[in-house]
């Protein structure tokens, strides 16, 4: 009885040896097809972002991004602005906005055109009566299409209306230029330059 236990703690121990070095072997078998199916994408992400010229139905798909960017850029105004939200989380949030543009100083005009004052030590935006606020897009539509201005840069045009729960922020007219171009982006640990929307100065009518 003794022996046959001896056997059984050794044959359990060689099928257990059995099971992890296929385990082993298992997983180096597919570490190159997951490295394949990432250069495979990085290819086709490629293909589709860094090609030079654009064709009219990606100008459209850029154009209806373009509107949805001008929504989310709203609702971070207003978490920008809302002194419940912790200050690293509107600090996150001010960053985020920057990156809608290609300089801070296209951000502080954004801000003046709306009569917003930014209160940089707080890390909140504020009214220019220095109140808070929260803004609301009523509507809002592309005015001037895509359309190429010089080598891989295309400009439209946006017009939105605002109302808020501030009478001096009320906007009944506004507009903002929005840049397609090609920018820097990392994949992993490449990078490439890919298609992208910006917007860029805003005018308030």
């Amino acid at each position: 009885m003794k022996k046959m236990n001896e056997w059984f703690k050794i044959g359990a121990f060689v099928l257990l040896l059995f099971l992890l070095t296929a385990e082993d072997c298992s997983n180096r078998v597919s570490e190159p097809s997951q490295e394949n199916q990432s250069s495979q994408l990085f290819l086709d992400l490629e293909n589709k972002f860094e090609k030079e010229q654009l064709q009219p139905e990606e100008l459209v798909a850029f154009e209806k991004r373009s509107i949805q960017m001008l929504a989310d850029l709203i609702d971070y105004i207003n978490i920008y602005a809302d002194s419940g939200i912790s200050k690293e989380f509107r600090l996150q949030t001010r960053q985020m906005i920057a990156e809608f543009f290609l300089n801070d100083s296209e951000v502080d005009s954004l801000f003046t055109t709306l009569n917003l004052v930014e209160d940089k030590k707080r890390n909140i935006l504020l009214s220019n009566e220095g109140k808070p606020f929260q803004l609301k897009l009523d509507s809002c539509s592309l005015s001037e299409n895509l359309s190429p201005q010089s080598n891989q840069i295309y400009l439209g045009r946006i017009e939105f209306n605002l109302s808020s729960n501030s009478s001096v922020l009320n906007s009944p007219g506004n507009a903002i230029n929005v840049k397609l171009l090609k920018s820097p982006k990392q994949f992993g640990t490449d990078s490439m330059d890919v298609w992208g929307i910006f917007f860029g100065y805003i005018n308030s009518n």
